[in-house]
């Protein structure tokens, strides 16, 4: 098996992740995925961002009068 990754230029640790994709999604499967997370840790919470575009929308805050609150 090394000697075949080697042949077409790709890690064994890729050939096993593609081999197990494989066996249990199938070949439709084997396409490129996207990297995007799942989730975000640090995002700024829903309600903040709700009181943003309120203030923004209502009393047209700058990012000074951001700051304040």
């Amino acid at each position: 098996m090394a000697q075949t990754c080697r042949y077409c230029g790709v890690s064994r640790t890729s050939y096993y992740t593609w081999l197990r994709r494989y066996e249990v999604e199938g070949l439709d499967r084997l396409g490129d995925r996207s990297r995007r997370p799942l989730n975000s840790p640090k995002a700024t919470p829903i309600e903040v961002v709700g009181k943003f575009i309120c203030l923004r929308s209502n009393y047209h805050f700058g990012l000074e009068k951001f700051s304040m609150y």
